[in-house]
């Protein structure tokens, strides 16, 4: 459902409706007089949505016709489109649909396949359906290595990875995104995998990150771990020690303010945040006095563990880097999800390939 403070959205009613039906009353309701011919005193717009049946496909013809020369005895024959490279192929459209479809939103090829079936009168294989992923891969190449250029200027970075299966082995998905640009790629997990997809090494603004240890490498950018990690450490900080670590719900409440200060800024159209206003603290607690912002309780000392990696996150006072990568894991963890439905023999996406890219509002 709607998370609390997010924007509601309703249907709203179209200026121009394909069919307007008029209802109006045959007769009156009470003495049954006929009603035709009187004026209307008031008109109530009431529209239905719906879904039309899917139209026949479209089928164009084409003859290559073949004629000689009168002159030199040669042949010369016509010229059709540089796509139908058989005698019947589908077209454009139908190729786009289903890439959106197994690629866009990872359907498996089974139900994309019977989805354009109904929804678009176009019937085709399973088999087909696979390969249309390694084929929209291939055409996207070009575009991927621009959207990997501009990710590497841009001033703060998202980065995520999750297993997925890829050339018949598991494999790792990896992601490297803006709020308007995304850009996935397969490879392994390694510290020298993390720049296969040509982003993350040329780095030099904000990269909001998780724990893993492969981005310690990067020394060109300044790191920011991600909010939610860290809410989830300090929890179980103090779950572990609740009387002894008082430090960790003061830090992570601190944090959630410090977020919150951060979200007014962007609404506001801020780039950059008070240094005075990070300083202030979090907040009251119930008893009115200031939270004790303590590093250890008295006779204990933080677990080590905790300072993660050579790459030690500095916190910028910038207002446009998010708080958390989690949005990153809604994009490649459903790839994960999808490692259990690939086809029986289908086509799987080869390692090292750009898989996708979104070019629209999201993470």
């Amino acid at each position: 459902g709607k998370q609390p403070g997010a924007p509601g959205r309703t249907l709203g009613l179209s200026d121009d409706p394909d069919e307007v039906i008029e209802c109006a009353p045959a007769g009156c309701g009470r003495c049954g007089r006929d009603l035709a011919g009187e004026p209307a005193v008031r008109t109530e717009r009431r529209q239905r949505w719906d879904i039309t049946p899917p139209p026949p496909p479209r089928i164009t013809g084409y003859r290559k016709i073949t004629r000689v020369c009168p002159c030199c005895q040669a042949a010369s024959a016509g010229q059709v489109p540089a796509d139908v490279t058989s005698r019947v192929v589908y077209g454009p459209e139908t190729r786009a649909h289903a890439a959106n479809l197994v690629s866009g939103h990872h359907v498996p090829v089974l139900r994309a396949a019977l989805l354009l079936r109904q929804m678009a009168g176009i019937k085709v294989s399973t088999g087909w359906m696979a390969a249309i992923r390694g084929r929209a891969a291939a055409a996207l190449a070009p575009f991927m290595e621009h959207v990997a250029a501009l990710l590497r200027t841009a001033p703060a970075l998202n980065a995520d990875e999750t297993p997925a299966r890829a050339a018949k082995s598991l494999a790792y998905a990896r992601v490297a995104c803006t709020r308007y640009l995304t850009h996935l790629h397969v490879a392994g997990r390694s510290a020298g995998d993390t720049g296969a997809g040509g982003v993350l090494p040329g780095c030099t603004g904000v990269l909001m990150r998780d724990g893993y240890a492969g981005y310690a490498h990067l020394t060109g950018a300044l790191h920011a771990w991600c909010g939610a990690h860290l809410l989830r450490d300090l929890k179980d900080i103090c779950d572990f020690e609740p009387a002894r670590q008082r430090w960790a719900p003061a830090i992570a409440d601190l944090l959630l303010q410090a977020n919150a200060r951060a979200s007014q800024a962007r609404a506001a159209g801020k780039d950059r945040l008070n240094p005075d206003t990070l300083a202030r603290p979090a907040r009251a607690s119930r008893t009115g006095r200031r939270p004790v912002l303590q590093t250890t309780a008295p006779g204990h000392r933080v677990d080590q563990r905790h300072v993660r990696g050579p790459a030690r996150p500095r916190a910028p006072r910038r207002a446009h880097p998010p708080m958390t990568t989690d949005p990153l894991e809604s994009i490649i963890k459903t790839t994960g999800r999808n490692r259990a439905r690939q086809p029986v023999g289908g086509a799987r996406a080869p390692r090292g390939a750009a898989q996708t890219v979104t070019a629209g509002p999201g993470h």
